[in-house]
């Protein structure tokens, strides 16, 4: 098994240390521009690429198997930002608004840089261990009263399907996707005329971003 962790600030290191607990056996490659970031990790097993996290990823992707973990630690939308790399070759890239119809059914909707949506069941700040149970708050004690990424997936509008990265929670506080998902997520949009919704999510938290492709004229 193979971790992809994008970004060794405050979160990546809390990943690294969590996830070499969980998965000891497990292959890590820590990707971040900061050498003195990276001089700082304790083990030596740890292979280690001083680079954008996002060019990280491009250089890596070809090499990972499906089964294979990204862990995203750094303060972008990861997946969305993906794709525009994927596409900048042949398409415009248009971020649009998303639209109110969408921020009436996601809890907590507060926007963000470069027209990205977040959204949270909670509305208090959750602690950095949290186990994420099955069906309650590991703060509150209370119901979860929903589950977010199935919330998101399952939103209305009349012109796009929601695509949602789910991040599965590897170790406590610390969720990723892998490689297959991201790759599902291309498939869709390739396959779909859009305009498109591409969020990520765990159960409780989550970043959307709404956008349109318009092809370059001579280049698909």
């Amino acid at each position: 098994m193979h971790f992809l962790i994008l970004g060794y600030g405050r979160f990546g290191q809390l990943a690294l240390n969590r996830l070499k607990q969980t998965f000891p056996s497990a292959h890590f490659t820590i990707v971040d521009r900061q050498s003195d970031r990276l001089a700082r990790i304790p083990m030596t097993s740890v292979r280690t690429l001083r680079m954008d996290g996002l060019v990280g990823l491009k250089s890596e992707f070809s090499d990972m198997g499906p089964d294979d973990w990204i862990i995203p630690a750094i303060p972008v939308h990861v997946a969305y930002e993906w794709m525009v790399q994927c596409f900048k070759e042949t398409h415009h890239i248009e971020v649009l608004d998303v639209p109110g119809e969408i921020l009436e059914q996601v809890p907590h909707p507060i926007r963000g840089e470069n027209k990205a949506v977040y959204s949270s069941i909670a509305d208090f700040i959750c602690p950095e261990d949290c186990q994420e149970p099955e069906s309650i708050c590991s703060c509150t004690g209370k119901p979860r009263p929903i589950v977010l990424n199935d919330a998101l997936a399952n939103l209305k509008h009349r012109l796009f399907q929601p695509i949602v990265m789910y991040s599965r929670q590897l170790a406590p506080g610390v969720g990723g996707y892998r490689i297959s998902d991201l790759n599902s997520a291309l498939t869709a949009i390739i396959e779909n005329s859009g305009p498109y919704l591409l969020a990520t999510a765990c159960k409780c938290h989550g970043v959307m971003h709404v956008f349109r492709l318009i092809p370059i004229r001579g280049r698909i």
